[in-house]
């Protein structure tokens, strides 16, 4: 039985006309390359030279960041807050990703050096230069209780609850109840302040903050006990049920001596 041929396919014009340009195009090229050396050396080379400096360009700022971040953390060695106040400034100056942190901790260490200017100055360029920072609301919070120091309570408040407005579900933002508390008793609107202490307890449950607008609260209900409703009348309650549970569970009192002995004749 004969073995049946494969068909070849047949090539059309077009094919060869495909196969003829994608070899011309080929051909066009080397001749360019054999042509012109000197061009493309001089292309490759200055790609070899935009990588290189890409890559000195990449180290120079690794090496730079790396000398920043010594120094900073040189910085916050120092035990005295006056020096590690001017030592943090140099390092904000720097201008790296270093500089929002820097700033922050260099406010912090100028309150402790009672430079309350310099606090401020600090605080406020995180405000102005680095608003989306992590140390934005710290910031914020920074100036309020800077404001609170000096007296100016009607700021201090509106500094607090601006974090509050802004940052609500931050660590800083969860913590302003307390601060907003205090600032309203401050000012004498003790109902408000009462309502803030809550909220913290509420918002913050079993932390320091919480605690501490707990014993606020004690404190106030004990020097204010007509601001505490409820709770007095829930004293009083419990007070007239103590009392009540105790008398029915004293024992009967005994019969006077003598009073059933027969009389005498």
């Amino acid at each position: 039985m004969a073995e049946k041929k494969s068909k070849s396919r047949k090539l059309t014009v077009s094919d060869v006309g495909v196969t003829i340009v994608e070899r011309d195009t080929l051909q066009k090229v080397t001749a360019h390359l054999r042509e012109n050396p000197v061009l493309y050396a001089a292309v490759a080379g200055f790609v070899v030279l935009c990588l290189a400096a890409g890559f000195l360009y990449r180290l120079g700022a690794q090496v730079e960041d790396r000398k920043v971040m010594t120094q900073f953390a040189k910085a916050l060695e120092s035990e005295d807050p006056k020096e590690q106040m001017e030592k943090l400034s140099a390092v904000a100056g720097l201008k790296s990703r270093w500089t929002a942190e820097s700033l922050y901790m260099q406010g912090e260490a100028a309150i402790r050096a009672e430079e309350y200017g310099k606090a401020e100055e600090a605080f406020k360029r995180i405000v102005s230069e680095f608003p989306s920072s992590e140390y934005a609301a710290r910031a914020t919070a920074g100036l309020a209780f800077l404001a609170e120091n000096k007296g100016d309570l009607d700021a201090a408040l509106a500094g607090y609850q601006d974090v509050l407005k802004k940052w609500p579900e931050s660590f800083v933002g969860r913590c302003q109840p307390l601060n907003i508390g205090r600032v309203q008793e401050g000012k004498g609107d003790l109902k408000a302040a009462i309502e803030s202490y809550q909220s913290q307890i509420d918002r913050f449950k079993g932390s320091n903050v919480a605690k501490k607008a707990q014993a606020a609260l004690d404190r106030l209900q004990e020097s204010h006990p007509d601001l505490f409703p409820a709770k007095e009348a829930a004293k009083a309650e419990e007070g007239e049920k103590a009392v009540k549970e105790g008398e029915a569970a004293a024992p009967a009192a005994p019969a006077a001596a003598g009073s059933d002995a027969p009389k005498q004749p």
